[in-house]
Formats: structure tokens, C-alpha cells, sequence
């Protein structure tokens, strides 16, 4: 059971932690970039290392949670990361081409 402050904190983060992966779900369409793709794989893979933190922790015990855990959050990370890799030549050969 959540005591405490957590009893208010937690379903804000959940909130939070939702919020982030309806965002990057959205900015995935038909045709869209492997940045977005990638932003929205790292979004559901942080929500999965979340999830197994909550279900462990307050829950019962998740066999091999640490290692989940782990896994799912560096790469949910590098995923983010790669997410902003074009972002800058996007904006450069965009702003080139208005100047011409």
C-alpha cells in the first residue's frame, strides 16, 4: 500500500509518465522519421522500466527486475537520445533554403 506522500505523488508522476508516451505515440505517422520512431520506442520502453519499478516494489517481487529494469531504461535512453540526432540538419537545410 502507497503511504504517506507517495499516495499523491505517484499518480501524478503515472500522469506525467503517460502524458510522455501518448506525446511521442502522437508524433508517430505513416510516413514519419526513424527519429520519431525511435523517440516513441523510448518512450514505451521507459514506461516498461517504470512499470516494473511500481509492480516490484509495491506489488509483489518481479524475477529478474533489476535486470529489466536496467535494460528497458539505458535503452529507452538511447533511444531519446538518437531521437534528436537530425533535429539540427533539419532545421539548417531548412533555414538554407529560405535564405536562397
Amino acid at each position: 500500500m502507497i503511504a504517506g506522500i507517495l499516495k499523491y505523488l505517484v499518480p501524478i508522476y503515472i500522469t506525467l509518465i503517460a502524458a510522455m508516451g501518448w506525446r511521442a505515440g502522437a508524433r508517430v505517422g505513416n510516413m514519419s522519421r526513424w527519429t520519431k520512431q525511435s523517440s516513441c520506442a523510448g518512450a514505451v520502453l521507459f514506461m516498461i522500466s517504470d512499470f516494473t519499478i511500481a509492480v516490484s516494489r509495491f506489488v509483489h517481487p518481479v524475477p529478474f527486475s533489476h535486470t529489466i529494469i536496467m535494460v528497458t531504461y539505458y535503452a529507452a535512453q538511447l533511444l531519446i537520445a538518437l531521437s534528436v540526432v537530425d533535429s539540427q540538419v533539419d532545421a539548417i537545410l531548412e533555414h538554407s533554403l529560405a535564405v536562397q
